[in-house]
């Protein structure tokens, strides 16, 4: 069963706790973010921002944030971004390539922001494929690292191998 929970979630009307709500579920049923303590600052149609805690768990061996936990705070955004756009009640969402392009290393808060694309279209009718760019700062506004992502969105009639 596909739901959508960004339609579940709008019946929260206060965003503070909208984001907690979406936080939680997000982290639990992506495995790989929990203990990240990724929190979603902003989440519209045009922009998501994502905010990444300064935690042991997300750091390298120089006491930076990891290339790994880097290259998620920039697919994340992207994700949800494209997620709330195209329902996954009729789209499946695919991550299809993941390019980083590392500046600087990620001590403190990071954040990443997620802007979507121009002319998107406003449908999925068969296939569509998104390059999305994320951008990832520190706390003094300094370009950590970019994330390109490319995704394809399918309508599920045409994927092969789908289980209703």
């Amino acid at each position: 069963m596909r739901i959508n929970i960004f339609k579940k979630l709008e019946k929260i009307k206060n965003k503070k706790i909208r984001y907690k709500v979406l936080d939680k579920v997000m982290s639990t049923f992506i495995p790989f973010n929990r203990g990240l303590g990724y929190k979603i600052t902003e989440l519209s149609k045009k922009q998501v921002t994502v905010i990444s805690p300064d935690k042991t768990r997300r750091q390298n061996h120089l006491k930076g944030a990891h290339a790994c936990a880097l290259a998620l705070l920039g697919e994340y955004p992207a994700g949800l971004l494209l997620a709330q756009s195209y329902s996954p009640e009729k789209v499946r969402l695919i991550l299809s390539e993941l390019k980083m392009d590392y500046r600087k290393q990620g001590r403190g808060q990071l954040t990443s922001v997620s802007k979507m694309i121009k002319n998107a279209p406003k449908t999925i009718d068969e296939e569509a494929w998104f390059d999305m760019t994320t951008e990832i700062h520190n706390s003094s506004q300094e370009l950590i690292a970019i994330c390109h992502t490319k995704w394809q969105l399918k309508s599920w009639e045409f994927v092969k191998s789908q289980k209703n």
